[in-house]
């Protein structure tokens, strides 16, 4: 009974007090996604199959590997529903990639890419100006730009990396509508697209600490119907890392500057 009392006693002390067991939640603006962002949780990585293939040309290197226990990687490889012509691009694309060959824009020290740029496991930085956010990833200096208040520019580049990125908010969610993307033939290791690529992109931030980003791929060409991958972020107090395009189409070492 004793007992009893002093834990009544506690909890209308801490009512009183506004106190809780929990920690209360930060106040944040829904719509504010600036920050330093790392995901956490998203697609199938075949971060193994990397290495391995980097090995193969370069026995001693020592890249920067993510580590598979700060990323959950319980993905199953993403299905990809893709027309005939485009399955024996990927059937290709998979060999080469397997043989330690692969066709990769960072082999060729090029930006991954809008997709893979998101997708990767790796920090991103947000950035707001006026009526535009960037997005910044220092790996091979990954960024894009969505501009809002207008609509897509019939003279934009056909074949970049990142595309004519439109946005607009629907409630709390930044949708980023991104066409023109026929700077490279993957969206991330192995998986081929056409010109006709459409990504849109629906970005919201449910908690102070959690960036959501569920990415929808659409290619009438090479698809035989939309796909889409789920990824989560997490805010960080970290900075980036530099990291550099050590290696290219051929394996071989990039050389530093003589002393």
């Amino acid at each position: 009974m004793r007992i009893g009392i002093i834990a009544g006693a506690a909890a209308l002390l801490l009512a009183a007090t506004g106190v809780s067991g929990a920690e209360p939640a930060k106040p944040y603006d829904h719509k504010d996604l600036t920050g330093f962002w790392k995901l956490v949780d998203g697609p199938f990585q075949d971060a193994a199959g990397f290495e391995k293939m980097i090995r193969m040309n370069v026995p001693d290197a020592k890249p920067p590997f993510a580590d598979p226990r700060t990323f959950q990687n319980n993905h199953p490889p993403i299905p990809l529903w893709l027309t005939p012509e485009f399955e024996a691009i990927h059937k290709r694309l998979q060999a080469e990639f397997k043989a330690g060959q692969p066709y990769r824009t960072g082999y060729m020290c090029r930006p991954s890419g809008l997709w893979a740029m998101m997708a990767w496991n790796g920090p991103i930085e947000i950035f707001k100006s006026g009526e535009r956010i960037l997005f910044l990833r220092e790996l091979l200096a990954n960024q894009y730009t969505v501009y809002f208040n207008r609509p897509h520019k019939a003279d934009f580049l056909e074949d970049g990396l990142y595309g004519d990125n439109v946005g607009r908010w629907e409630g709390d969610t930044l949708v980023v509508d991104t066409i023109n993307l026929g700077g490279s033939m993957v969206l991330h290791e192995t998986e081929p697209h056409s010109q006709a690529l459409h990504i849109v992109q629906r970005i919201s931030r449910p908690s102070f600490d959690t960036l959501i980003d569920d990415m929808t791929a659409d290619d009438p060409r090479a698809f035989a119907k939309p796909w889409k991958v789920h990824l989560r972020y997490q805010l960080s107090s970290g900075e980036f890392d530099e990291q550099q395009c050590g290696y290219d189409g051929g394996g071989k070492r990039m050389v530093h500057a003589p002393d």
